[in-house]
């Protein structure tokens, strides 16, 4: 094998569904059987939803609730909130369809928040909608898959004053007197200390690359607010702000040579390569909860895993020793079901990936993927390069899937409905490893070549960016692009 070491206004809505649909300037709202006085509050806005983030977008026909009262996403809002102001974006449409939101525990309406053809690019629209009596919004999608984002940008709220219609608004009184000049700002993007030290490399909005608290670091993860990274030579995995650089928690106690990170949206999760297991850490605490067999087949310390995906309600590891991929509860750390990906014992099953509705798993000494269906267990294996193989990475960008052929240097771009190969090319590099996507573009990262490939998906074009030594994990934070390099025991930021 070739790879790398294994305000306030007053308005009355909100009875039943209201919508604004910006782009024809049309406010729809329907019949209500009783009018509530409502107060708008606006808000810096923040993000309540991104299902590009936990690769959970809506296929034809979904219809997803959400909850907005409390605290979602990057979200705080009172739990006293009547409805919402958002702007509502759809990302990577696969079909022509529409989008329609609405209070959850009301009827679907017949009126859409968002409509798109196939293959349109990102586009947003303001939606204002009432909540269900828990606080929470319906989404629906007609046909395809999408990807949705949501931003909160106001809430409304009961009105505590006076019992009939607000009236129109009076005259405005004269002005006040001025107040007291402010203490001055710094324009600067970071503090006056880090000037002092030149930690100019902290700029969020610069390129840098960081020293990593372990050494060989190998995978890494996102947990909605810190970076994740695995130190394969020091037994432990790394807890990193990203908007520093810094490591807020290190040296966290993993098993034997952990490889590869997931988060499932409470528990961060490391293989342990070692020792055949896999770590449980909590990620707000830091602290490690357990650690549990990902194997049931000799030898169960040996089994060897490396790749981890969570598909939002099982994490699945793949066994490259056994040969196998296990399916493990996230709560008990049980294995609910192990089976070969391959029809060949020897596959080496390496990298682990959810497209939202199969989990796929690369088969690196066969030169295969498999797709398996979540309902049965069952893989249907599709050859990515069998004559050199070694698929390694793999990753799904709401339409395709990608998988990175360490062999002969190349990325192959799949259908998953049909798992037929629609483009194979180089990277430009040499080994890739490992496949992200930040939303518009893939990153494969080259590990004999100190780079990262930066692949457009429409044209396939692939440019390359210099990283540190050995890059081997590849993470996207929503802002940044963060490539873990082994060889340097670094760290690389990436601007997208």
């Amino acid at each position: 094998m070739r790879s790398s070491t294994l305000g306030a206004k007053i308005a009355t809505s909100f009875g039943a569904v209201v919508l604004l649909v910006v782009s024809g300037g049309l406010f729809t709202a329907s019949a209500a059987p009783v009018a509530t006085p409502s107060v708008l509050t606006t808000i810096v806005p923040c993000r309540l939803l991104d299902t590009r983030s936990d690769a959970s977008s809506l296929g034809t026909g979904v219809t997803r609730t959400q909850a907005v009262t409390g605290t979602n996403g990057d979200c705080v809002i009172p739990p006293d909130a009547i409805g919402a102001v958002m702007n509502v974006t759809i990302v990577n449409p696969t079909a022509s369809s529409f989008l329609t939101v609405w209070p959850a525990d009301q009827p679907k309406p017949t009126a859409s928040s968002l409509n798109w053809v196939a293959g349109q690019p990102p586009t947003p629209n303001a939606v204002t909608a009432a909540l269900s009596a828990t606080g929470a919004i319906s989404i629906f999608n007609l046909q395809g898959r999408v990807d949705v984002i949501v931003d909160v940008t106001g809430y409304y709220t009961p009105a505590t004053t006076g019992s009939g219609p607000a009236g129109p608004p009076g005259a405005p009184g004269p002005a006040g007197p001025p107040g007291k000049d402010g203490v001055s700002g710094s324009s600067n993007r970071i503090s006056n200390a880090q000037i002092a030290l030149l930690k100019w490399y902290q700029d969020p909005a610069k390129a840098g690359t960081f020293p990593t608290a372990g050494n060989r670091p190998l995978g890494g993860a996102f947990d909605g607010t810190n970076i994740w990274i695995a130190n394969s030579l020091s037994d432990s995995a790394s807890k990193m702000n990203p908007a520093t650089g810094t490591m807020t928690q290190t040296a966290l106690p993993t098993g034997s040579i952990p490889f590869e990170v997931a988060f499932d949206g409470t528990n961060i999760w490391v293989t342990d390569n070692g020792i055949g297991k896999v770590s449980k850490i909590t990620a707000a605490t830091g602290v490690k909860v357990g650690d549990f067999n990902t194997s049931t087949i000799a030898p169960i310390a040996g089994s060897g895993p490396l790749g981890v995906a969570f598909d939002g309600t099982d994490l699945w590891v793949a066994n490259s020793v056994t040969g196998t991929v296990s399916r493990m509860n996230p709560s008990t750390g049980a294995i609910i079901a192990e089976f070969h990906t391959s029809t060949v014992a020897d596959s080496g099953p390496t990298g682990v990936a959810f497209d939202g509705t199969n989990v796929w798993v690369t088969n690196n000494t066969v030169g295969t993927v498999s797709k398996i269906d979540r309902g049965t267990n069952t893989p249907t294996e599709f050859p990515t390069n069998p004559t050199t193989g070694q698929p390694w990475g793999i990753a799904f960008d709401g339409t395709s899937i990608w998988v990175a052929n360490d062999g002969p240097d190349d990325v192959a771009k799949i259908d998953p409905a049909t798992g037929n190969i629609l483009a194979r090319f180089p990277t430009g590099g040499n080994l890739p490893q490992e496949v992200a996507f930040d939303g518009a573009h893939i990153w494969v990262s080259n590990f004999s070549s100190a780079n990262v490939s930066k692949i457009d998906p429409a044209t396939l074009v692939a440019n390359t960016v210099a990283t540190g030594t050995n890059p081997q994990g590849v993470v996207f934070d929503g802002t940044n692009v963060w490539v873990v390099n082994s060889g340097s025991s670094s760290i690389s930021r990436l601007l997208p």
